[in-house]
């Protein structure tokens, strides 16, 4: 583990151009996926999803990186178990 004098020496090398190139290394490995849960309509999920697209700009991972995407309307709690899948 690095100690603090060491992390502090090693920043004092570190450029504000390196640690630019580390964030946009970093980002173009970023990938979200969320679950939106409760009351919301496809719609609504649609629109919470480009919040976030908006707050996390950039090109997304290649399609062979990433999950499908999919937005996903859950049935309502009466209707998604069977008693007898419960017992």
């Amino acid at each position: 583990m690095i100690g603090m004098r060491s992390a502090l020496i090693w920043m004092d090398d570190l450029l504000f151009d390196d640690f630019k190139e580390f964030i946009n290394e970093l980002r173009s490995k970023l990938y979200i996926e969320g679950l939106c849960y409760g009351n919301f309509t496809k719609k609504e999920a649609v629109d919470i999803s480009e919040m976030i697209r908006k707050a996390f700009p950039g090109d997304p991972l290649p399609v062979s990186s990433r999950h499908v995407e999919q937005v996903v309307r859950l049935p309502s709690m009466k209707d998604s178990f069977d008693r007898d899948f419960l017992d």
